[in-house]
């Protein structure tokens, strides 16, 4: 096999790995705006800020519950937990 055979075979692996990540990223979104009894997405609006630099914004979040066990009684403790997706229909980063 020569150089550019074997340059050009890499080329077009890094363009399915950037197709598959993409394909993953889009099914990732898709799965935190499903809504069940595992976990829901909300989108309410909410305030941030103070006095005249208030601003509003629609915040969409994903809502889950953890459970830990105590480690004295041992019982299992329901944690409600949350995590900002969007702010203002755009995806924050890292989503």
């Amino acid at each position: 096999m020569k150089r550019s055979q074997i340059i050009k075979k890499i080329l077009i692996n890094s363009d399915k790995i950037k197709s598959l990540r993409n394909e993953n990223i889009e099914l990732n979104r898709l799965h935190l705006l499903l809504t069940d009894k595992t976990q829901q997405y909300t989108e309410q609006e909410e305030s941030f800020g103070r006095g005249k630099s208030k601003t509003t914004h629609l915040i969409g979040r994903v809502h889950w519950k953890e459970y830990l066990v105590d480690e004295d009684t041992h019982k299992k403790i329901q944690i409600p937990r949350s995590c900002i997706v969007k702010k203002d229909g755009q995806w924050v980063e890292g989503y």
